[in-house]
């Protein structure tokens, strides 16, 4: 199943965001000898 371009709400911190479908995902993995990283990303321009 792949991305699905919708438009979705996420509550952080209490406030709740607006996220559009034209926003862009990146997800970047990193490892060391002792740990190891998942950073997602979400990125949007808004409405002028």
């Amino acid at each position: 199943m792949g991305w699905r371009r919708e438009q979705f709400t996420i509550q952080i911190a209490g406030e709740r965001i607006r996220v559009p479908k034209h926003a862009t995902v990146s997800v970047e993995h990193e490892r060391d000898e002792s740990t190891e990283e998942i950073e997602f990303q979400i990125n949007w321009k808004n409405d002028a």
